[in-house]
């Protein structure tokens, strides 16, 4: 950073609205807040409104449905001071808000691939992340569903994204199990768009992910057809789930999760079928 340690850089923090903001008063108490509408055009365009009308030298964005800590911003502006990097995305918290299972897994899954990241990776989440107004750029308007995970390639060429583990945020989302489906099935056709439009594919075999996914995941999706050889793929993660939920549980996140990836699968063969990519 080329900031003087004397001085204290500037935050803006922007929410792009399109439901509940569950943020507290605390956290944005000294800090510039903007609620960002995204007038039916959607968060790419509210998130990049917001970072047009921001003024703070960094840029945190919110998705509207997280909650975080209210030290969330002193905690990010200390990291920029300390850390050589242009961004950086928190990790998911330990907290379950709402305990039906397809809410549990939602949130475990996210927590558990996060706790694979190195300290520095090359996508960003724009759940909870933080960027250098120097460095941002905006989010690209024509990609949905993981339009925060393609800044992030872009911005990975230009500097470092710092994974913090110790900034924590959670969903204060209900996940049904339809809606459940339904997200990794759109997300995955978004996923696949931007795998054609983009040529990944040597980016994929460098660094084990599939776009947004690490790899596992994505052997996940040929390997749910033999139950056994899908529990092997797991079993990390069913471990990690068992710790933390117990065996019961950890049966039903792999039953869940079955159904899922023959969702996932079936997106996929959608996704190629069509052939449309974001170029």
């Amino acid at each position: 950073m080329s900031w003087d340690k004397k001085s204290v850089p500037k935050l803006s923090i922007i929410i792009p609205k399109r439901g509940y903001a569950f943020l507290s008063k605390e956290i944005y108490r000294g800090h510039e807040f903007i609620i960002s509408y995204d007038k039916g055009r959607g968060a790419s365009w509210a998130r990049n409104e917001g970072a047009y009308n921001a003024t703070g030298d960094i840029l945190l964005f919110f998705d509207d449905d997280v909650m975080t800590e209210k030290s969330v911003g002193k905690d990010m502006i200390n990291i920029f001071l300390e850390r050589d990097c242009i961004a950086v995305v928190a990790s998911q918290d330990e907290i379950d808000i709402y305990k039906n299972l397809a809410s549990i897994h939602f949130n475990n899954r996210i927590r558990y691939n996060h706790s694979l990241l190195p300290d520095y990776i090359d996508i960003l989440y724009g759940s909870c992340c933080a960027i250098l107004r120097t460095h941002f750029e905006p989010f690209d308007e024509r990609i949905t569903n993981v339009e925060d995970n393609e800044l992030g390639m872009r911005l990975a060429r230009k500097g470092k994204i710092y994974h913090a583990k110790d900034i924590k945020f959670t969903h204060a989302k209900h996940i049904t199990l339809i809606g459940l489906l339904r997200n990794d099935y759109v997300r995955t056709l978004a996923r696949v768009k931007l795998f054609l439009g983009r040529h990944m594919f040597t980016q994929v075999i460098k660094e084990r992910r599939f776009i947004t996914s690490p790899l596992y995941q994505l052997v996940s999706i040929v390997a749910w057809v033999n139950p056994l050889l899908f529990l092997i793929v797991n079993w990390g993660y069913l471990r990690y789930s068992r710790r933390k939920y117990g065996v019961w549980m950890a049966f039903q996140f792999y039953c869940l999760m079955i159904l899922d990836m023959a969702v996932v699968s079936w997106a996929i063969v959608v996704g190629l079928m069509k052939g449309e990519r974001y170029e």
